[in-house]
């Protein structure tokens, strides 16, 4: 019998008669999980591999794209106002550093006005060339007929006694806001270039360096300023003063004007008067870049060397 036909006999009363059957494909395994598959899947149309992509539709890219703005919008206002803020306290702490120094550089040269070096023991401290009238030092409140104060001085610079020209010293404020130190000069009570030698102590080729708006000198009480508005302070009280005394007079007279015009007594010829010299110094600055940035300072300089001499 052949594989896969079934054999059939038929029932007779004497033999049994054997009929033909038909041949069948043996169904194995792999066939039958074929024949399923494809009873399962329609034969003219397949699923597709991977399901079809839409994407974003154009409204919503819109709105990603405003989203985004926002966002870096939002991270460069934060940085600008933080960078802002860093540039103005760096700006601040230059001002400061910047004008501390220059006011006392300024207040520690003008406090050796006077200085001679031969007032050795025994010395007549009236014989002072530096503290001579044409030598001493005096205060110019308008060097240049602009309003800007200037104030010059003497001392022994290499300590040989004799007075120079190199030895005539003292600063003053120009019109663009720098301050000017004198490093020579043939007549004391002059700050203009012809009558000596001056160089800036502030540089203007930097914008950034300090830009002074207001220098004063006195050598009397300067009164409160506290307004600040027109670049000037504001400054407090400076109540000290410059005073005479007559040493050949037993009153003290400490309240006296520092020309030694207001004693009680009016000095007699050759009396020896003495002058204790203070000078009140005031500036005010601002930033090279930012004039919103403002520094005002105020210091009184005791001059070490007072000036003697004797009444005409």
């Amino acid at each position: 019998m052949r594989p896969g036909c079934a054999s059939m006999m038929s029932a007779g009363p004497t033999s049994a008669t054997r009929i033909p059957c038909r041949w069948m494909p043996m169904v194995t395994p792999w066939r039958a999980s074929m024949v399923a598959v494809n009873k399962r899947l329609p034969s003219a149309r397949l699923a597709p591999l991977y399901p079809r992509q839409r994407g974003f539709s154009l409204v919503e890219l819109m709105v990603s794209i405003v989203l985004g703005m926002v966002v870096v919008g939002a991270a460069v206002a934060v940085y600008v106002a933080m960078l802002q803020s860093s540039t103005g306290t760096v700006r601040t702490a230059r001002l400061n550093y910047d004008m501390g120094s220059l006011v006392t550089y300024m207040a520690n040269d003008i406090r050796r006005a006077g200085y001679w070096g031969g007032a050795a023991v025994g010395a007549d401290p009236l014989l002072n060339p530096f503290t001579a009238a044409a030598e001493d030092i005096q205060i110019l409140a308008d060097w240049d007929g602009n309003g800007n104060p200037c104030i010059v001085y003497s001392y022994d610079a290499d300590n040989d006694g004799a007075q120079q020209d190199s030895e005539r010293f003292g600063f003053r404020l120009n019109d663009d806001g720098s301050i000017g130190m004198r490093m020579d000069g043939t007549v004391l009570a002059s700050c203009s270039d012809d009558d000596g030698t001056w160089e800036r102590v502030t540089v203007q080729d930097n914008s950034e360096v300090v830009q002074v708006t207001d220098l004063q000198f006195s050598f009397e009480p300067l009164a409160a300023d506290n307004d600040g508005s027109d670049g000037a302070g504001p400054y407090p009280v400076q109540p000290q003063s410059s005073w005479c005394d007559n040493i050949d007079d037993s009153v003290p007279e400490e309240a006296s004007a520092p020309d030694c015009s207001g004693l009680t007594t009016a000095p007699s010829a050759g009396d020896a008067l003495v002058v204790r010299r203070l000078v009140n110094m005031r500036m005010t600055g601002q930033a090279g870049r930012d004039t919103e940035i403002s520094r005002s300072l105020a210091t009184t300089v005791k001059l070490a060397n007072d000036r003697l001499f004797r009444q005409p």
